[in-house]
């Protein structure tokens, strides 16, 4: 009797030397195989991807060409809030699941979005080339304005937008009395 196939994970754009070392800690318990590939076509996807049982994927596409080559898989699961770059019909059609993640890097990126805003707002870019240029001139940063009692405009309203309007309403609560 042959030994029982072991589900296999196949990470379709990993990073190169991607260990996956989070998803093997929750794959591992589960008996499942965890791989890293990285392709840059549907062909390199095809080939990497045919025996997956479950697609982890980040933003390669996969569209219905990759989709109807997969006749093992079961799921593909995006590293990211959207689907955008998995064909949904094609997957419905295949009786595939398709999953998201729906905070992953919310955070990060609403941290991020607050640093270039306060970079941005203070001149730290212009500012810094002023420095290495050695041409520090006070009066050219003279126009830099407090950000105390400034309005902060975000497009949407999602969890990015909402937790960047959170970290700006923040700052009013460090202030001193």
């Amino acid at each position: 009797m042959a030994p029982e196939r072991r589900p296999l994970v196949v990470h379709a754009d990993a990073r190169p030397g991607s260990e996956l070392r989070d998803e093997r800690l929750a794959l591992d318990p589960l008996g499942c195989e965890v791989i890293a590939t990285t392709a840059e076509d549907e062909d390199g996807l095809i080939a990497n991807l045919r025996e997956a049982d479950v697609v982890l994927v980040s933003a390669a596409q996969i569209t219905r060409r990759v989709l109807e080559s997969l006749p093992r898989c079961r799921a593909v699961v995006r590293y990211g809030i959207g689907v955008d770059n998995v064909d949904l019909p094609a997957a419905t059609r295949a009786g595939i699941l398709v999953t998201n993640v729906p905070d992953y890097c919310v955070d990060e990126v609403s941290d991020h979005a607050l640093a270039l805003l306060l970079a941005l707002a203070r001149q730290v870019v212009m500012a810094d080339r002023a420095v290495r240029g050695g041409a520090w001139d006070v009066v050219a940063h003279s126009g830099i304005r407090r950000l105390r009692g400034q309005t902060v405009g975000l497009l949407g309203f999602g969890k990015i937008a909402r937790a960047v309007a959170a970290r700006a309403t923040q700052q009013e609560s460090l202030r001193p009395d």
